[in-house]
């Protein structure tokens, strides 16, 4: 799912759901931001770190990952430039990112919703 969410998040950046030309953002400089650093998360991290990405993250309970700086959900909000979902899919999660959480987050910045759980990301 690590590799999946990596994927996503080159997918995104570079547009290749779009028929235009390979154009898009370059990830490497670029500050993921990831939401729920488990098994998932963190090796979405490691991945990320490879290849050249700065990497942030909130977690309920704190950990340390080498490479990964430890910050707020509000600081990551503001931080990031890509935020990767990767919490459980439990009814405390649902409308984890809202109106205000997105009022929060830099122009351009790209959500990836690994969880499969529409609830998560309130777009109203």
């Amino acid at each position: 799912v690590a590799e999946h969410t990596l994927a996503l998040m080159l997918s995104l950046a570079k547009k290749t759901f779009q028929t235009e030309m390979m154009l898009g953002t370059e990830l490497a400089g670029k500050t993921l931001g990831i939401i729920g650093l488990g098994k998932i998360g963190s090796r979405t991290a490691e991945l990320a770190l490879g290849i050249g990405m700065k990497v942030i993250a909130c977690n309920r309970t704190p950990k340390k990952q080498a490479g990964v700086k430890i910050v707020t959900l509000t600081q990551l909000l503001k931080q990031a430039d890509v935020i990767s979902l990767h919490v459980t899919d439990c009814v405390g999660n649902y409308r984890l990112i809202g109106r205000a959480e997105i009022g929060l987050m830099r122009p351009g910045a790209m959500v990836v919703n690994t969880i499969g759980n529409a609830k998560m990301v309130d777009e109203r």
